[in-house]
């Protein structure tokens, strides 16, 4: 496991000099690129940060955990993962033995922090507080497709009239069977969005604020991290997530104590793997039936 590297990156910016076969996982809040073994040059900028080994498997499962979300313990954020492993399977280059094991290892893992500690603690997540912070909307646009679009609308889909709008409408397809008076359009032809948009997707200030001049839009509810230059967003009624944390501002000292305590259990169960990766280091087929 010690062979396993990752370079974590908080901003958007690509990973110049790495393969296209390389495996790199984007959420809304970062990328992590996992560095092939023989890697020569590594494509590191200010503010990265890269994990090996022990402290790549603790640092990964207290993502997957939701301990390093905006929402602590929200659950949308593992299920991106399980979809990026799902995706990163395909790419024989890249996903060698150790890396299936260590994945496969990442998920059970989870599963089990999250059953034993985390329960009810993410329950107040991004749907419920899309669905509070739009109550005086009747319909939404929802900026993305991925895995955050897919938790949230359940939770408005009974009340509003919706729409989807990605760069990739076929990806977003899969909302219609449950959704049947779901609007879906493309990001660069759309015409016509409602004028409260839900941005649940990895992009830059500049390309959000763009998008949006050509649409007539009050309302922006940007669940995408911090923002680099508020001042962009002066003429619309703009709500990130800073100001979503007020809504849960109430729980954060009980949370600090809890995230504490799981950060420990992380650390451990990343060195009970650790532990038997020594004595089976190339022992994953069992792992990744």
């Amino acid at each position: 496991m010690d062979d396993i590297s990752l370079l974590h990156r908080r901003h958007h910016k690509g990973f110049q000099g790495l393969s296209d076969q390389s495996l790199v996982w984007k959420t809304c809040l970062r990328q992590i690129a996992f560095l092939p073994e023989n890697a020569v040059e590594i494509p590191f900028e200010e503010g990265d940060e890269i994990y090996k080994g022990k402290d790549a498997f603790a640092f990964l499962l207290e993502i997957i955990c939701g301990l390093r979300s905006p929402i602590v313990g929200e659950t949308e954020i593992f299920g991106q993962f399980k979809n990026f492993t799902t995706e990163a399977l395909e790419k024989q280059d890249a996903m060698t033995l150790q890396l299936r094991g260590f994945f496969q290892a990442l998920i059970q893992t989870a599963k089990s922090v999250r059953a034993e500690y985390l329960v009810g603690l993410g329950s107040q997540g991004y749907g419920s507080l899309v669905r509070k912070l739009s109550k005086n909307d009747k319909a939404v646009t929802l900026l993305g497709s991925g895995q955050l679009v897919e938790e949230i609308l359940p939770w408005v889909a009974k009340e509003k009239a919706l729409q989807v709008v990605c760069r990739k409408p076929i990806k977003a397809a899969r909302f219609s069977e449950k959704y049947s008076n779901l609007k879906i359009d493309a990001l660069a032809t759309v015409q016509d969005v409602y004028s409260c948009v839900v941005v649940a997707a990895p992009l830059s200030d500049e390309e959000l604020l763009q998008w949006l001049k050509t649409q007539s839009v009050h309302k922006v509810l940007d669940l995408r991290g911090e923002l680099e230059k508020p001042e962009l967003f002066k003429d619309y009624q703009f709500i990130g997530l800073k100001d979503v944390f007020k809504s849960i501002e109430e729980n954060k000292k009980d949370l600090s104590q809890r995230v504490q305590t799981l950060k420990g259990v992380v650390q451990s169960r990343a060195q009970e793997y650790f532990e038997r990766s020594l004595y089976r280091p190339y022992g994953w087929e069992d792992l990744c039936v």
